[in-house]
């Protein structure tokens, strides 16, 4: 399975009412639950529903995916507000090839601003930060592959 198709049947999946879903085949055993996240909390417990992955057999490769993203970089002590990724896609940080960035490290930012865009199935999602504040640290680069949860923006 290419990294697309997974990339598309998560966004399938978390867009979908299908609540359970299991697959497996010679490359890949993939389990998914939107009614527990991944700290095995139900649905009724928590708001926020993760799905959880689970490969067994054969893990995507990091070249599948992109160098930049392959890299790990050490978790960095929070201290402002965080703004994640509420979906699996590509990350954009303006508005087109030749625009500005929404948004540099320093800059001003209001409640409702659009601060990046996510791409999965070819449909662009404005991601807009929940307060306002000034950026402290922008987490991931331009089109960069990022994954539900991933940190994006760092506020205070």
């Amino acid at each position: 399975m290419e990294f697309s198709d997974l990339k598309e049947l998560l966004t399938f999946f978390q867009e979908s009412d299908i609540r359970v879903l299991e697959l497996k085949n010679t490359e890949l055993s993939l389990y998914l639950n939107k009614d527990q996240d991944t700290r095995g909390l139900s649905s009724h417990d928590n708001q926020t529903v993760a799905p959880v992955i689970k490969s067994q057999e054969k893990p995507i490769s990091t070249n599948e995916i992109s160098p930049s993203s392959a890299e790990v970089e050490p978790a960095a002590e929070v201290k402002g507000h965080m703004i994640t990724s509420p979906l699996v896609g590509l990350a954009y940080l303006q508005a087109s090839p030749d625009a500005p960035p929404f948004k540099k490290v320093g800059d001003a930012v209001a409640e409702g601003e659009v601060v990046c865009i996510i791409e999965a199935m070819k449909i662009m999602n404005e991601i807009t930060s929940d307060r306002s504040g000034t950026v402290k640290a922008i987490h991931v680069e331009n089109e960069e592959v990022v994954e539900f949860g991933q940190p994006l923006i760092e506020i205070i």
